[in-house]
């Protein structure tokens, strides 16, 4: 099977000639790939993976991105536009270029409580996913299996220690995450019976830790978007909704960039909070 090696020294280079350097090794990428299909590696020397490919997205995400399969008919994504746990799933869909039909479930009528919704999740609780027969009522759960489903690799990595790396991200969005920024939103949104400074606390600890990883590397695991960062991602983008500023991470704001700037994003819903009690 072909290999293809590129190589772009940037010694001397202005920041204009590097860009136009990794465009063109790019364009000559895709045209390899296209030509020939049963090329397996590229590798690239010494080129800033901030500024390869288009938003973070490698050649191999574009090429697989074309060669995904498609469902047969739209799935189906019960969801509440404000919930960060049902927007991961629809930033998911999109960004695979999976089509989508959304269903709003009116969580102040308590819809997600009532007998036809139970029988899809049994917890009564947004989201749901719907695809033929499956369907799955755990929003982590739908990244794994819209990955392996409609995308690839890329998404969640088949080496044990990359997927491992993965899934450890996937427990914050479960724990930290959960109790920390998104349940300070939920307090300051909705009046959610949580503690302003446990969850703030949380929520600070989580970002110190993001902040020094997305300092060292572009994305969560290395040099490209996984799941990881989608499960991470809302509830972080989000997070002054909950009266949590992100002033003072830098590296954690231009992650929250790079997410934006992948083909297919489609963002959060803002909300306004509303007053609480301390």
């Amino acid at each position: 099977m072909p290999y293809v090696n590129i190589k772009i020294t940037r010694e001397g280079a202005t920041p204009q000639q590097k860009a136009r350097l990794i465009e063109g090794a790019t364009t000559l990428l895709v045209d390899v790939l296209h030509k020939d299909p049963q090329t397996t590696v590229v590798v690239i020397d010494e080129v800033d993976t901030d500024n390869w490919g288009i938003g973070g997205e490698s050649v191999s995400v574009r090429r697989s991105r074309s060669q995904a399969p498609t469902p047969r008919q739209p799935v189906k994504l019960h969801r509440a536009a404000v919930s960060g746990h049902c927007h991961r799933v629809e930033l998911m869909l999109s960004l695979l270029g999976v089509p989508v039909d959304l269903v709003d479930v009116n969580l102040a009528k308590q819809e997600q409580k009532s007998p036809q919704f139970l029988t899809m999740n049994p917890f009564g609780q947004v989201p749901v996913l719907q695809d033929g027969d499956v369907t799955l009522a755990d929003s982590n759960a739908m990244l794994v299996y819209l990955c392996q489903t409609y995308g690839n690799a890329n998404w969640l990595p088949r080496d044990p220690v990359q997927a491992a790396k993965v899934q450890s991200w996937l427990s914050v969005a479960a724990g930290l995450l959960a109790f920390g920024p998104a349940a300070a939103r939920a307090r300051a949104l909705f009046g959610r019976a949580f503690n302003a400074e446990e969850v703030a606390a949380r929520a600070q600890g989580l970002f110190a830790v993001m902040e020094q990883r997305l300092a060292q590397q572009p994305f969560l695991v290395g040099a490209h978007a996984t799941i990881a960062d989608v499960a991470n991602y809302s509830y972080i983008a989000r997070a002054p909704e909950g009266g949590l500023s992100l002033e003072s991470f830098p590296a954690m704001r231009a992650w929250l960039a790079r997410i934006e700037a992948l083909p297919g994003f489609v963002p959060m819903v803002h909300t306004a909070p509303k007053a609480v009690t301390p």
